[in-house]
């Protein structure tokens, strides 16, 4: 694997005034169906960052998911649309359910 996921309650922890994430509560009861927002992040020297949106198709317990990829990378590196991805709670900055 070329990336991994961001850790975003460090981000949040490090840069509390501009770094916001949903409560712990909200990520951790992700339903199938609701979307992630997740911060990929590749291994390549020099390379940046993308959010990217992931939708949940399955809940292995609280707080741990698998999802596809339903967002355009820029970085070849990273997951393409459709891609399958398993990602955790404290991955997700920012969230969108759709119940």
């Amino acid at each position: 694997m070329t990336w991994r996921l961001v850790d975003t309650e460090r981000w949040a922890e490090s840069h509390p005034d501009t770094f916001d994430i949903p409560s712990a509560e909200g990520r951790m009861s992700l339903h199938v169906g609701d979307v992630a927002k997740v911060i990929f992040e590749s291994l390549t020297p020099g390379s940046s960052p993308e959010r990217m949106w992931v939708m949940v198709t399955e809940i292995h317990e609280p707080g741990k998911y698998t999802g596809k990829v339903d967002s355009h990378s820029f970085n070849q590196e990273l997951p393409r649309l459709g891609d399958p991805v398993q990602f955790e709670s404290k991955n997700v900055m920012q969230l969108i359910r759709f119940q």
